[in-house]
């Protein structure tokens, strides 16, 4: 089991396997990115993704991950793996990547925040937003991002721009919460 991949909230009923709730009394922050973007990087990832630049492949591979699943289902299996009715978890861990963000900023009831949204940062502006959170907590002296960039795939040309419409749509309404909270 991987605790860095579920929602705060989750370890409401599972701080038990873990050594308690490593969320619990931390100032949280998250980095948001964009669902297009997020979408074409879990496409390429080694583990889980395609190796392939191919247009068509992507857009079925988008396509077969969205339509398996849904938010709310994603949600009710979350709160499931919460009060120890979610069996092993295997069906989130299987889709850790595709859980919308929204789970990790608000409660359960998806209007709680447990992210303060100055604490929420957008991967596209990371390096102008990570600074000043690294200041609103006086850190900034002893932590700073890499000045290169790092994990950074090799002969990817797919974008946002080789999605067909269809898919498009399938990712804006899956990931609607997503665009309308981090503004997208």
């Amino acid at each position: 089991r991987s605790p860095w991949h579920l929602p705060p909230w989750v370890f409401e009923g599972l701080a038990k396997y873990f050594k308690g709730n490593p969320y619990e009394g931390a100032d949280l922050f998250i980095v948001t990115r964009n669902p297009y973007s997020r979408v074409i990087s879990e496409y390429h990832c080694p583990w889980v993704g395609k190796r392939s630049d191919d247009s068509e492949v992507l857009n079925h591979w988008v396509k077969e991950k969205l339509r398996k699943v849904n938010p709310k289902m994603l949600h009710r299996k979350l709160e499931g793996l919460r009060d120890g009715a979610g069996g092993d978890g295997s069906f989130i861990l299987h889709r850790k990547h595709l859980i919308p963000q929204v789970e990790y900023v608000f409660e359960s009831d998806g209007k709680t925040r447990l992210v303060p949204e100055e604490n929420t940062l957008h991967f596209e502006n990371l390096a102008v937003e990570f600074p000043k959170l690294l200041a609103r907590y006086s850190m900034d002296r002893w932590v700073q991002l890499p000045a290169k960039k790092v994990n950074v795939g090799k002969n990817k040309t797919l974008t946002h721009r080789d999605l067909y419409p269809a898919t498009v749509k399938l990712i804006n309404d899956f990931f609607r919460r997503d665009f309308e909270e981090f503004g997208y």
